[in-house]
């Protein structure tokens, strides 16, 4: 489906004008990103295809055995600076080394030529079904933060009703223990080779437990019968903290890398990824394994590594053609992506280049 370029504009003027305001309430000496701008860290890691694949599922990157050298970014992925916020969390992972037709041409020679990017989130659906949803979303998500500034208490929380009405999946935002420890999605689909497309998971090997007992630190707002996640106190970098916990344990981190192949294109769009598809119609087959080694990333709290976690750019475009986005989601993000990532690096005086090595822990 065409991309409508006004919404695309408009999409990206509501983030400029979203990181304009932060930079002045909070003075912020550097452009922070428009999303998942707080992160909890970098890592480097081993992205392994499986030696086992079936014919049909050797394709592009996951066509012969091997590893990879990868870095993987955790965020919270509306960008909420206290970890306790309710957020959804974002896993980005880039992967290096993949040679291949490319799914855009470069443009500069800084173009990332030899990465695949997998953006991911802890929630299988998008919230919004088309970029012009996503001007709606963006427009009431501004008027919540001014009400807040002014102190209009009555005017935020009829706000929060409407944003919770009209995009019902933000209410699946909530709270978690550890990044290590809970399973990111795609969301949005993507090519598998020529004939097929999936959605993609990173499913941790130790998952995190369900929030509970006293220590829980959300607690429930209902008003006018809709219920809103509310932190309590915690450490602002509970989940840096958490991370930081379980690599100095000295246990290697895994994830399986996981792949949801369409089935029935009436059940499974491409173009709405509002809609969940059914594992029980097509279950997720793993095709590679995630290694984050603790005793390489010791140091990943390093200023070093809050630098290129800050400065390392990712999207879901720096992608073989055989993995290439599809929907008018993914067709946004292609140009917003781009224009937001040359305008934080431009106003924060940073040449971003491809990496093509890991380095730094």
């Amino acid at each position: 489906m065409p991309v409508d370029v006004g919404a695309v504009d408009h999409i990206i003027q509501q983030l400029k004008a979203k990181i304009t305001e932060r930079r002045q309430q909070e003075h912020l000496d550097f452009c922070p990103r428009d999303a998942h701008a707080h992160h909890h860290g970098i890592v480097t890691a081993e992205f392994t295809v499986a030696s086992d694949l079936p014919a049909p599922l050797r394709v592009g990157l996951f066509a012969t055995p091997k590893t990879y050298p990868a870095y993987i970014r955790f965020s919270n992925a509306g960008g909420e600076d206290h970890d306790a916020d309710v957020d959804f969390r974002g896993m980005a992972i880039k992967v290096l080394g993949v040679e291949g037709e490319r799914a855009l041409p470069p443009l500069l020679p800084e173009d990332e030529r030899t990465t695949q990017d997998f953006h991911l989130v802890n929630c299988p659906v998008f919230f919004a079904e088309n970029p012009e949803r996503m001007v709606t979303f963006l427009r009431i998500r501004a008027d919540i933060r001014k009400a807040r500034r002014e102190r209009r208490w009555p005017r935020y929380w009829r706000l929060k009703i409407e944003l919770a009405q009209r995009f019902p999946r933000t209410l699946q935002a909530g709270i978690v223990w550890n990044p290590l420890q809970v399973a990111y999605f795609s969301q949005t689909p993507y090519r598998w080779g020529s004939e097929s497309v999936v959605k993609y998971q990173a499913r941790p090997r130790r998952p995190g437990w369900p929030l509970s007992g006293s220590s829980n630190p959300i607690r429930i707002v209902v008003v006018e019968g809709v219920a809103f996640v509310c932190r309590r106190i915690r450490a602002v970098d509970y989940l840096r903290l958490a991370m930081a916990r379980m690599i100095e344990q000295g246990h290697d981190i895994l994830f399986d890398f996981l792949i949801q192949r369409q089935t029935d294109p009436l059940d499974m769009p491409i173009d709405d990824p509002t809609r969940l598809w059914d594992e029980r119609r097509s279950a997720f087959i793993p095709v590679a394994t995630i290694r984050i080694p603790a005793r390489a990333n010791r140091d990943f709290r390093s200023p070093t590594q809050m630098k290129l976690a800050e400065d390392m750019c990712f999207s879901p475009w720096h992608a073989l053609q055989s993995h290439a986005p599809l929907g008018s989601v993914n067709e946004a993000r292609r140009e917003v992506y781009r224009r937001m990532a040359e305008y934080r690096h431009a106003k924060n005086g940073v040449h971003y280049t491809e990496p093509t090595r890991t380095v730094g822990v």
